[in-house]
């Protein structure tokens, strides 16, 4: 049974929509024991347990407080060097070290990374209903910093207001008799709605269905006899018999068993149990660039720029899966979050088609190789190995001139197996996809060096989109952080 009331709020349970304004500050400590007694503060105002709408209304309406510690920052509080060290080597390193082999190059590379973003010690993180009630708890919570603690890095971001349904998508609907008006179409500044698929977790969700893993049915019965159909299963002279089923908590959160039935890497009781490992990570996206590059394939390919759009993706920008509709969104699926996800790559069933060659949603998209499902060899129980929790959120004005982009967010019981498998397997690379491409959105560095993308159609015709002219995307700076539990948080605090 996860103690999910020892568990930091936003892990488990996403704020919500109604949150929709959060800041990120970035702290040095100059002063360890002041700074032990300023923790012992805010440990106070961090929200632990349930989903907001679970909570009291009094305490649902206030902003909420995260809170996060790098390996330096335990340091500098003083967390024994017996305890230190049984953290794992990924988070004990931190991103500067690991920046090159994530494959942040070029402008993304650590050197050019925003001053301080790589060698903080505490993140406080705050999320609100409005930005007024964001900022006035951010100013009460640094009020006399100066004493033990100096600021590195201070960014503001806010869910970018709802743009209403395109004039031909709303026609398209209007013969279901769903309004649609509100809806909100995009979540980051390339136009896309983001989040969509997150991992279902066991003990805590009750449907796994898309965001579970698909695996085969366990047999009942006399060993023998089932032995003998698992060899026949084996051997494709019978049909395997599966079921969707929820991730293991030890996948997220440490002190649970992962899906290899053992513990995560990490410290003991109390310092360990319940808590996550949190990756920070701002992107800069450029926008006119990739609106002119979609813009130009789509001219030179003769395809619907909307539609060169959601291949790069893997969905369409209101969330809809290229898998489940290749031709053309659908809001109907875009609004419902199990159907939008209730699909695999390789099998056909629940009335959606199998996608093995790619033809709805290419094999180099983005959603397909950060999250494979069942196209690996090993399918989806391998693939589930390596899932992340995303809690995301832009920054910056829609159509603005200065910087924009992504404060991406995620958390994983393994640093490790989780973002950095990911970003370097799946993302950079592509071979164990049997790809030789990488991810059209994600490439850093050398332009020259940048690969383009094959898209598939059911009519045998193939055309391969131009690398990028330039990154799309820039990282503006990385931190691995530890999120400790309740008790964790009281340990920390009353450290001598």
């Amino acid at each position: 049974m996860i103690e999910i009331d020892e568990i930091q709020g936003n892990v488990l349970y996403a704020y919500g929509e109604c949150f929709s304004y959060a800041r990120y500050v970035l702290l040095r400590i100059t002063n360890a024991a002041s700074a032990r007694e300023r923790v012992r503060w805010w440990v106070e105002e961090v929200t632990f347990g349930r989903r907001p709408q679970d909570l009291p209304p009094a305490v649902d309406a206030r902003p909420h407080v995260n809170i996060a510690f790098t390996f330096p920052g335990l340091r500098s509080l003083g967390v024994p060097d017996d305890l230190l060290f049984t953290f794992p080597e990924e988070f004990r390193q931190g991103p500067r070290e690991r920046a090159e082999d994530n494959g942040d190059v070029g402008d993304s590379s650590a050197e050019h990374w925003i001053e301080g973003l790589g060698t903080g010690h505490i993140l406080l993180v705050v999320h609100a209903h409005d930005e007024e009630g964001r900022d006035r708890l951010v100013a009460d919570l640094l009020k006399g910093i100066d004493a033990s603690m100096t600021v590195l890095h201070d960014l503001s971001a806010a869910r970018l207001k709802t743009r209403r349904a395109p004039g031909r998508v709303q026609a398209e609907t209007a013969q279901s008799g769903q309004a649609i008006c509100n809806i909100a179409l995009d979540r980051e500044h390339f136009g896309f709605s983001d989040g969509c698929s997150q991992p279902a977790i066991e003990g805590l969700h009750d449907d796994p269905t898309g965001g579970g893993v698909y695996v085969r049915t366990p047999l009942t019965g006399w060993q023998p006899v089932w032995s003998f159909e698992l060899l026949l299963e084996d051997l494709g002279l019978k049909s395997v018999r599966k079921h969707w089923r929820s991730i293991r908590p030890g996948e997220f959160v440490l002190g649970y068993d992962n899906e290899d039935g053992v513990l995560p890497t990490g410290p003991p009781d109390p310092l360990g149990p319940n808590g996550t490992f949190m990756v920070y990570r701002p992107m800069s996206q450029d926008v006119p660039t990739f609106d002119t590059y979609v813009a130009d394939e789509a001219q030179r390919l003769e395809l619907d720029p909307e539609l060169v759009r959601a291949k790069i993706v893997g969905r369409w920008p209101d969330g809809t899966p290229l898998t489940l509709c290749p031709e053309r969104r659908d809001v109907l699926i875009a609004t419902d979050r199990r159907r939008a996800n209730d699909f695999l790559y390789q099998e056909a069933g629940n009335g959606y088609p199998a996608d093995t060659d790619g033809y709805g949603c290419p094999l180099g998209a983005h959603v397909r190789r950060a999250n494979p499902r069942d196209a690996l060899p090993g399918g989806g129980e391998r693939t589930m190995r390596h899932r992340i929790i995303r809690r995301g959120m832009p920054y910056g004005e829609r159509d603005g001139t200065g910087d924009r982009g992504l404060v991406f967010v995620c958390f994983n019981a393994s640093i490790a197996n989780g973002f950095e498998f990911i970003l370097r397997t799946w993302c950079n690379d592509g071979a164990a996809l049997g790809l030789a491409e990488r991810d059209l959105l994600l490439q850093q560095g050398d332009p020259e060096k940048f690969t383009g993308m094959v898209i598939q159609f059911p009519d045998n015709r193939t055309v391969v989109l131009k690398p990028p002219p330039k990154p799309f995307v820039t990282v503006r700076g990385c931190e691995y952080l530890f999120v400790p539990s309740r008790r964790a948080c009281q340990w920390l605090a009353n450290l001598r």
